[in-house]
């Protein structure tokens, strides 16, 4: 099976449309929206694993929660900016925790962040845990963090290219267990309306 985000991605650049910026979301979003039986498996097939992680880069990889039998749910297949890696863990906003609305929003205004507005190689999100915290205009952001063991990985770790963030947004990868994602987002939302 083809990848999913590369088709996504290829699909807007034949017909013209934008590949970055506020109008591509919205027209991933739109696009995403059709989608129905959608297989994980396309995104990890043909990607090569990633040996060192970076802050500021796009995630991808299967994980079981260490002590998941005493939490609500979890996402078994985050989609994760990293925000801070050491040896054995590291941290990231789970952008599946927010719902496609909120995660709109959320990602057009982290693009004031972007290291360079080429979407290459190179191009990393310049974010620290402090900024989401001190920032109004990443307030979304605080129901994504998260905290990922390196022993608790159960695939490899994908690395999603600058060029391919805004079509990975949308595609319907996330995992929630034991609940489903509708219950998963209610609960974001309370915890924004909260802050």
């Amino acid at each position: 099976m083809p990848d999913p985000i590369k088709q996504l991605t290829d699909l807007m650049m034949k017909e013209g449309l934008p590949t970055t910026g506020e109008s591509s979301i919205e027209w991933y979003r739109k696009s995403v929206k059709k989608l129905e039986d959608f297989n994980r498996s396309g995104i990890f097939r043909g990607k090569n694993k990633v040996n060192k992680l970076l802050r500021g880069e796009l995630y991808m990889f299967r994980y079981i929660a260490e002590g998941r039998k005493e939490m609500d749910y979890y996402d078994q297949y985050p989609l994760v900016i990293s925000t801070e890696i050491n040896s054995t863990h590291f941290r990231g906003l789970n952008l599946h925790y927010l719902p496609h609305r909120y995660r709109a929003v959320f990602f057009a205004n982290l693009q004031t962040l972007v290291s360079n507005t080429r979407y290459d190689d190179n191009t990393r999100l310049r974010l620290r845990n402090k900024m989401v915290n001190g920032m109004q205009k990443l307030r979304f952001g605080k129901v994504c963090f998260r905290t990922y063991s390196f022993s608790q990985i159960r695939s490899k770790v994908i690395k999603i290219p600058s060029s391919e963030w805004f079509a990975s947004l949308f595609l319907p990868t996330e995992g929630f267990v034991p609940v489903s994602r509708s219950t998963a987002w209610n609960d974001s939302r309370r915890k924004m309306n909260e802050n």
